[in-house]
């Protein structure tokens, strides 16, 4: 999980990986951008439950000093 907080605003989900192995032992990646191309609020077309993944690690975020708020659709 990456964070970033474009033009001095309010911190936000930039992007977040995913990886795992799976039964044969290869292991296979998942990496989605969060923020638009404007990087001025999220992406259009990232499924709920991506940003409930976000919103998990967002919580350990906050024991460094990041407060993070989920985006309005």
């Amino acid at each position: 999980m990456e964070f970033a907080a474009p033009e001095q605003a309010s911190w936000t989900a930039e992007k977040i990986e995913f990886s795992a192995q799976g039964p044969d032992g290869k292991s296979v990646g998942l990496k989605v951008d969060l923020l638009n191309d404007a990087c001025d609020g999220p992406r259009d077309g990232v499924p709920d439950a991506i940003w409930k993944v976000v919103a998990l690690a967002a919580t350990s975020a906050g024991d460094v000093g990041i407060r993070y708020t989920a985006p309005t659709s």
